[in-house]
């Protein structure tokens, strides 16, 4: 089946599989399908370790079709193209977003450590690794802490480690954090572009 078609398949739940240069198969997760300046981009979540790529990271490729009228992807090599691409990822779901019903969620108890701040903790990069949250239904949703940044308020990345119903397992959500606990979705797309970019740049210096 024609790579493409295997990304615009709604249906499809199955990894894409990949081949390295060195005829090594990657899998990965289909985490977008992004049209923009009349091609064809996928953002992929690599499901196996790859060199240079952290765990919590996705990869912008772009669709390209050969002379005999197949298509294949190629890693995004332009780091502005795929910035632009992130974002529109990020406006899809931020649209996603506002259809949900309950958008504030509270870190579950068990991540406190020594009375501590939550704030303090996700701005601390050795004191959270996975974190629960929970609604006001008390409907669980375990995410893995990517990234946190202090501005005008404390703001912090999670990755759901399982898919929920308006998102696929490792896409990525942009909370802000209260003092008394409490995320809630950050609905402003502006703001939410600003600190995607800035923690998709700050992974691409680590990554060099």
């Amino acid at each position: 089946m024609d790579i493409l078609d295997i990304l615009l398949d709604a249906d499809n739940r199955e990894p894409i599989t990949l081949m390295e240069e060195g005829g090594r198969l990657i899998k990965f997760e289909q985490v977008a399908v992004i049209p923009y300046a009349q091609k064809i981009y996928c953002v992929l979540k690599p499901l196996d370790r790859l060199e240079g790529v952290k765990d919590d990271e996705a990869i912008v490729f772009r669709v390209d079709e050969t002379e005999d009228g197949n298509h294949v992807i190629c890693p995004e090599e332009d780091k502005d193209v795929a910035i632009i691409i992130f974002e529109h990822y990020y406006d899809l779901l931020m649209e996603s977003l506002v259809k949900k019903e309950e958008d504030d969620m509270e870190l579950k108890r068990d991540n406190e450590q020594d009375g501590g701040k939550i704030v303090d903790m996700l701005v601390d990069k050795d004191a959270v690794s996975e974190i629960t949250l929970v609604n006001e239904q008390g409907k669980e949703l375990v995410c893995k802490q990517v990234y946190a940044c202090r501005g005008d308020a404390v703001y912090c990345i999670l990755v759901p480690v399982e898919e929920i119903y308006y998102m696929l397992c490792g896409g990525a959500l942009l909370f802000s954090v209260s003092e008394e606990n409490t995320l809630t979705v950050v609905k402003d797309r502006a703001l939410s572009k600003q600190i995607f970019s800035n923690y998709y740049r700050e992974t691409q210096k680590g990554g060099k």
